[in-house]
C-alpha cells in the first residue's frame, strides 16, 4: 500500500493532497478523506446510478478474495 500512495504523490495536482494527507496532522487527514466523499457525491449528482456503481464493482473482487482467504483452511495430508 506504501507504493501505491507513493506513485500517487507523482501525480500533478493529486500528489500534493495525498502528501499532505499522509505526512500532515489529523485534521489534514480528515479534510482529505471529506474531499474524497464530497467529489464522490459531486459525481453522482453529476453522473447518476454509475458513479455509484463503478467504486462497488471496483471492490468487489477485492472482497471476495477477502472472503475466500478468510474461508480457505487449507487440509494437511493425514499419515
Amino acid at each position: 500500500m506504501d507504493k501505491f500512495f507513493s506513485l500517487l504523490r507523482f501525480v500533478p495536482i493529486l500528489g500534493l493532497f495525498v502528501k499532505e494527507a499522509i505526512e500532515g496532522p489529523d485534521s489534514t487527514k480528515i479534510n482529505f478523506l471529506l474531499n474524497v466523499v464530497m467529489v464522490w457525491l459531486l459525481c453522482i449528482y453529476a453522473f447518476g446510478y454509475p458513479a455509484i456503481i463503478a467504486p462497488l464493482l471496483i471492490v468487489a473482487p477485492g472482497m471476495i478474495l477477502i472472503l475466500v482467504g478468510i474461508t480457505f483452511q487449507p487440509t494437511s495430508a493425514e499419515k
